[in-house]
């Protein structure tokens, strides 16, 4: 299941016109962290999430921000309902 913030840079990148593998290319890091993120099976730290929203000359970072708490909450729910 992708993330809110999986979603929210995927967006992103389409309004950027931008690929995972560019975005990847530009924070030195893989391609298949930011597929990571996309498909939501990991999220950026806070340092990574500010580097990433530097590249999609994305200003304000609470959006991302939020999406990536509300993903980590969910993640806890399910970890404790299971």
């Amino acid at each position: 299941m992708q993330s809110n913030f999986g979603k929210w840079l995927k967006e992103r990148l389409r309004e950027e016109s931008m690929s995972q593998s560019a975005l990847a290319d530009r924070l030195e890091v893989s391609p298949a962290c930011i597929t990571q993120y996309v498909n939501g099976l990991t999220c950026p730290g806070v340092a990574m999430l500010v580097r990433i929203c530097d590249q999609l000359d994305v200003e304000d970072v609470t959006e991302p921000a939020r999406c990536i708490y509300f993903d980590e909450a969910r993640r806890m729910i399910r970890k404790l309902s299971a």
